[in-house]
């Protein structure tokens, strides 16, 4: 059998393209979509977090397609690497499915072409379902409902514990400190949604940001989410939101960590003044 080496070039190139563009093969398996872990949240325990409830992890994710050409060879890295240049952006992509009937989120990891500690667009699809949903990447099955969720901390939660832990969410080691450049999170809904209500959303999400939002989640709420946003915006550097595709509204995190504070002084200064 020959090596790969012994193949032409241009051939090698496109065999990398291939793997890089590929799906990750535990998004194709619909058995291993139904292995998924529940994760209690504890107070005493820092290795949960708020919103973990609503959280079903999944308990397989492949390595990428070229993880192994990787270890093959330094030339065979090399070459590789030199395709990742030349691809553009890094982009990883992953599938929110949202059983909205229970409030519960099943992320599945669609495409990872490599690992990396920077990753320049992360594409999240958010895809809101009654029920179970028919897609290959999607909620295969039934859930015990055992608390009433919330589906904007969970996002939350996902979304923290891949920067610390990259795409293996519940790893121990929580050394990645990964960077993003691009989050881009679009909310498919299947059914049409008005611009009202797609402008209606965005400020929902500004206001979070601005930390203008009663999302409730008990007396420490606006502590947390102050905590939480902050670690975000060392991470990210910009979010864009799209609704059924539609661009809706995109933000610089360093300008509304910025605007945050300016309401946060503005507020103590009132009162203080009252």
């Amino acid at each position: 059998m020959p090596h790969i080496l012994s193949l032409p070039r241009e051939l090698r190139d496109e065999i990398y393209k291939w793997g890089l563009l590929d799906d990750l093969a535990s998004a194709k398996s619909r058995a291993l979509q139904r292995e998924r872990k529940r994760v209690s949240h504890s107070t005493i325990d820092s290795e949960t977090y708020y919103g973990e409830e609503s959280v079903r992890y999944p308990e397989h994710t492949s390595l990428p397609p070229t993880y192994p050409l990787l270890q093959t060879s330094r030339q065979l890295r090399a070459e590789l690497l030199d395709s990742v240049k030349r691809m553009g952006p890094l982009r990883y992509k992953i599938d929110l499915a949202n059983r909205d009937d229970q409030d519960v989120l099943y992320p599945t990891w669609i495409s990872v072409p490599i690992f990396s500690k920077r990753v320049d667009v992360l594409d999240v699809e958010l895809r809101i379902r009654n029920g179970k949903t028919s897609s290959v990447y999607s909620v295969v099955g039934d859930d015990e409902v055992e608390y009433e969720g919330d589906v904007f901390s969970a996002g939350l939660v996902v979304l923290q514990r891949f920067l610390e832990r990259g795409v293996y969410f519940l790893s121990k080691k929580k050394a990645k400190r990964i960077q993003v450049g691009l989050l881009a999170v679009n909310i498919n809904t299947r059914e049409d949604v008005s611009d009202k209500s797609t402008v209606e959303v965005a400020d929902i999400l500004e206001e979070w940001m601005m930390g203008q939002s009663d999302l409730g989640g008990g007396p420490h709420a606006k502590e947390r989410e102050d905590k939480q946003f902050r670690f975000l915006t060392q991470r990210i550097e910009n979010v864009r939101l799209s609704v059924n595709g539609r661009l809706s509204r995109e933000w610089k995190l360093e300008d509304m960590l910025r605007k945050r504070d300016e309401i946060e002084l503005e507020r103590q200064a009132e009162v203080v003044t009252a």
